[in-house]
């Protein structure tokens, strides 16, 4: 039950409960940039952006440097994947 479970906890309700706790209104309005709720957003995609790019790329740059190297099967579109896992835990 674990295994079927944590895919659809990792990749749907954390990202869901990261973006409840920041405190971004769901109710109508405007999305403006100016907006307080704008700037919320900005944060939140910032750090998501931020870290996929980080894992991802250091990730990737400790391959091509041969200081490790991917598990067998494991390719680019894969390390993007987990990569987006670890971005979707962001505080």
């Amino acid at each position: 039950m674990e295994h079927l479970l944590s895919p659809v906890s990792a990749g749907v309700c954390v990202p869901l409960f990261a973006f409840f706790a920041a405190g971004v209104p769901v109710t109508g309005g405007r999305w403006a940039v100016w907006s307080p709720t704008g700037w919320r957003l900005a944060v939140i995609a910032g750090l998501v952006v931020g870290k996929l790019v980080g894992v991802a790329g250091g990730a990737l740059a400790a391959v091509r440097l041969r200081l490790g190297q991917l598990p067998a099967g494991m390719g680019v579109p894969d390390l993007v994947a987990v990569a987006l896992l670890a971005a979707a835990d962001s505080p």
